[in-house]
């Protein structure tokens, strides 16, 4: 959860362009010899979690975000099952040139499996 809302957190402010960075704090802890989020299994081995490695999407000179709220986190309630969901999609450019491409939406089933695609630009 700690890391999940940390990225929640960064990809916010990174979205809201009013500040002017975000610092993460990276530590190893020594729990007898394993690692905290940012990295799992044995210290002297260093694999990188999975909160570590999608955390760097939210320090991409240029990204995409979908403005979306988590409803896990927020009082206003739940997603209905088979709802439309109509959101935005935010763009960030610290580039000084502009920057062009398309953008990939998957819908994911339960296992991690893309059922729908779309792209766009």
């Amino acid at each position: 959860m700690q890391a999940y809302w940390l990225a929640c957190e960064t990809e916010w402010i990174r979205g809201e362009r009013t500040m002017a960075g975000v610092l993460a704090f990276c530590h190893l802890t020594n729990n007898y010899g394993y690692t905290g989020d940012w990295y799992i299994n044995n210290i002297k081995d260093l694999e990188q979690s999975i909160s570590l490695k999608w955390f760097k999407h939210a320090f991409a000179p240029t990204s995409i975000f979908i403005d979306l709220a988590d409803q896990r986190y927020f009082s206003n309630g739940f997603y209905v099952p088979g709802e439309q969901l109509v959101f935005n999609l935010v763009g960030i450019n610290d580039l000084k040139e502009i920057v062009s491409g398309t953008v990939t939406a998957k819908l994911i089933d339960s296992h991690g499996k893309p059922f729908h695609s779309k792209n766009g630009k």
